[in-house]
């Protein structure tokens, strides 16, 4: 398997609300706002999004980000992020997140991506919102292979 990049993403948090309802053992927040995308083949805004996260015990947090990206030639994307947070990974108050992401695309020109199972890797300051990924397509080299192998026994001699 190999990574190829599909595009790098900020995105900035225009509101949040957090409860921790357990004692403050566990806690969850959830935020919406705003963002863009740029790539080789995409590049537009995140025009809305939904973050929730569950903060655990052990200091780290599961997520989730629901996400509308509109393309700079018009097209919708959906976008499906689900992954986990690791406070101060990267620095004091800068969160490490790795993630796996789905697309949903009705338009056409951007049907690859309703096959594609991304990761995606990023940072994010929860003290001012602001976070920045960088997404990739996880391509699965084993089908290629087999798929050459194939067509080489298939070649008369």
């Amino acid at each position: 398997m190999r990574l190829e990049h599909i595009f790098d993403m900020q995105i900035q948090a225009t509101s949040a609300n957090e409860v921790a309802p357990f004692g403050g053992r566990e806690g969850y927040l959830a935020a919406a706002g705003e963002g863009t995308v740029e790539g080789a083949e995409i590049k537009g805004t995140v025009s809305r999004f939904s973050f929730f996260e569950r903060n655990r015990e052990d200091g780290s947090c599961v997520h989730t980000l629901d996400g509308v990206i509109e393309t700079e030639d018009g097209a919708t994307i959906l976008l499906d992020v689900s992954g986990v947070l690791h406070p101060d990974q990267a620095g004091p108050g800068v969160w490490g997140v790795v993630s796996g992401v789905k697309f949903i695309a009705q338009d056409e020109r951007y049907g690859w991506l309703n096959g594609v199972l991304g990761v995606g890797e990023g940072t994010l300051e929860p003290s001012t919102g602001q976070g920045r990924f960088h997404f990739y397509a996880a391509v699965n080299d084993l089908v290629r292979q087999e798929a050459a192998d194939d067509d080489a026994v298939s070649q008369p001699a």
